[in-house]
């Protein structure tokens, strides 16, 4: 006959197991401790994790002949651990050693906890429990060490990822930094159009604030050499151009060296830095101006690390002065150990988008067009930005191109702009805010809508780069495990909401009319579908005719889908094959409707009107 199990038969088991579950905490205390001591954490977590730990060293003192209630203080502080650590992890942002290492103590005290639990509510013997979920601990953190592995290249999901500085934004939530460089990259290059940078070009990113512009090339005919070519720089203020490499470890007071060659076209100052990648971009111990001249000059510069960060970077910034820069044999060196700090660069298969500061795709534009200047602010989704094309083979640039062709009429032919302002994964509620907001500053004089399905349904891939989520969505992306469960067609199964879109289009109509521009619309068909008939039909219902409307679809679909996308297989934006297309149907759209504006001597006549908005 079974014997009932009573409370005391329960205190006894706990008495029992008390040993063994204090002597594993005290292990795992010990561990943590002197892994808190070393500089790889911020100050702040790592005085929480020290205490917590030496918490965990003293409990049995006080508690020495009550074994349950030291055994339940183990328990309590384990929790007080878990979350002290998981907060680590959440602010820190570490790298995947680091995580998994973090991960694995996590695991650890939550596997003891557990055992814990097991043993007081089942009575079982606690090295059997803890034995099992420590098990199950060790599985979870060997699956997390995979599927963590390859995260910062796009084959961690067979899709494409995204690799640029993201800020908040009070119309659209989150968009990509005005002024920055983006990339996206491809797990391969099925059509030889991707470009294939060497390690260079993939370890240096350039950044513009505040209307500065310049661009960064490495001329073939200079192996090694990195020019930044600076075209405007209004504020001259030294961080409104800068070149940076990270991310790059830094340890508290270890001493560096920086090296480096450079020249200016014409003398200038420029300013080398160490500093954080993230949060206030503090210096951690070099920020020293050199003195540049047309001729090559090399440079030594030492200095101790004033913190730890994990995720620094090398900089120049350039912002000042207007005289071009070239840079060559950059190398950060940690002078006790000999180590060369460089930024992990695998191969790239990638696309580059210089962001204006605006956040628009290209150069910089006047924020008024003058009277001999007729503007057009082309506004959409991936497809408009040009997702996986070329800043030259998007329909903006085309567009703008051939408008401008002295071949297309008299000499006296008015300039065109056509501003590239469309944004990747913003949703069609949001569009009528950005095309006020966007109105305003650029005063255009045709607002060109592009509609057609988001990018959700014409992508699969990582963007964890460039969405970031809620607090509590970024602390479950901590753990890069839920990635092998995803569906991996997720994006197939999107179906687009129509009614958002022919909303849409009645709001961005009234926002472009109150800034006194007309509101053209392009259907970018370049798929065939129950979707684009669906959409087709509800917006020959819903647009008024106020609004003229041109579907591209007629003009690209005889080439086939095939050839029209950018990766066959995890994205299906309209590819440069589609976008010159496109161009060239709203160019002759455009100029059939007379919505171009008339020529009147030397200059347009009908800009603006918002109380009597132009009608085709």
């Amino acid at each position: 006959m079974n014997a009932r199990r009573t409370p005391g038969a329960s205190a006894a088991t706990l008495v029992n197991n008390d040993s063994l579950a204090l002597r594993v905490m005290l292990v795992l205390a010990v561990v943590q401790g002197v892994f808190f001591l070393l500089p790889v954490a911020p100050a702040y977590t790592r005085l929480g994790s020290i205490g917590l730990a030496i918490a965990v060293l003293l409990v049995s003192r006080p508690l020495k002949d009550r074994a349950l209630s030291r055994q339940m203080a183990c328990m309590l502080l384990s929790v007080a651990i878990v979350a002290n650590l998981v907060v680590n992890l959440f602010v820190a942002a570490p790298n995947v050693p680091f995580r998994i290492f973090q991960l694995s103590i996590v695991l650890s005290y939550g596997a003891l906890l557990l055992a814990g639990l097991t043993t007081a509510i089942a009575g079982l013997r606690f090295r059997h429990a803890f034995t099992a979920w420590g098990v199950l601990a060790l599985m979870v953190v060997a699956m997390e060490r995979i599927a963590g592995a390859s995260d910062d290249v796009s084959t961690a999901t067979g899709g494409v990822a995204w690799v640029g500085p993201v800020v908040n934004d009070s119309i659209v939530g989150t968009r990509f930094a005005p002024g920055a460089t983006v990339r996206t990259l491809y797990p391969d290059n099925p059509r030889g159009y991707f470009d294939e940078p060497d390690v260079m070009q993939r370890r240096w990113s350039l950044f513009k604030f505040a209307g500065s512009d310049a661009t960064v090339e490495f001329p073939a005919e200079k192996p090694g050499v990195l020019r930044v070519n600076i075209a405007e720089v209004p504020g001259r203020v030294n961080w409104h151009i800068w070149l940076g490499q990270s991310p790059l470890r830094i340890k508290l007071n270890a001493r560096y060296e920086v090296r480096f060659r450079a020249r200016a076209d014409s003398a200038r100052i420029l300013v080398a830095g160490v500093g954080q990648a993230h949060d206030r971009y503090l210096t951690l111990g070099l920020y020293q101006a050199v003195r540049l001249d047309t001729a090559w000059q090399s440079f030594r510069l030492t200095f101790q690390a004033t913190d730890s960060d994990r995720n620094a970077r090398l900089f120049f910034d350039m912002g000042m002065h207007a005289p071009s820069v070239e840079l060559s044999e950059i190398s950060l060196r940690d002078l006790s150990s000999g180590e060369l700090l460089e930024t992990r660069a695998p191969k790239e298969r990638s696309v580059t988008y210089e962001l204006n500061s605006m956040g628009c795709r290209g150069r910089e534009y006047t924020q008024q067009a003058d009277s001999l200047r007729w503007r057009i602010l082309a506004i959409g989704t991936g497809s408009t930005f040009g997702v996986g094309v070329h800043q030259r083979d998007t329909y903006a640039a085309r567009l703008e191109a051939l408008l401008n062709d002295p071949r297309r009429g008299a000499a006296a032919a008015p300039r065109f702009e056509v501003i590239n302002c469309g944004l990747r994964d913003v949703t069609p509620a949001l569009i009528p805010g950005l095309v006020n907001a966007l109105a305003a500053h650029y005063a255009p004089d045709l607002v060109l809508l592009t509609v057609g399905p988001d990018d959700r349904s014409l992508s699969r891939g990582n963007d964890a780069a460039a969405s970031p989520a809620s607090s509590a969505a970024r602390l479950v992306g901590l753990f890069h495990l839920g990635r092998l469960f995803q569906r991996r067609d997720k994006s197939e199964s999107y179906a687009p909401d129509i009614a958002s879109t022919v909303r849409m289009v009645g709001l961005a109509q009234a926002s472009a009319r109150s800034h006194g521009a007309k509101l053209a619309l392009m259907v970018f068909q370049h798929r065939r579908g129950q979707y684009w008939t669906s959409l087709d039909s509800a917006l020959a219902k819903a647009v008024p005719a106020t609004v003229p409307t041109l579907n591209v679809g007629p003009a690209l679909l005889p080439f086939g889908e095939p050839a029209l996308v950018v990766h066959s297989r995890i994205d299906w934006h309209p590819n440069e094959l589609a976008q010159r297309l496109a161009a060239d149907a709203l160019q002759k759209f455009l100029t059939e409707r007379g919505l171009l504006g008339v020529v009147v001597g030397t200059d347009i006549s009908a800009k603006r009107d918002a109380s009597s908005p132009r009608t085709p």
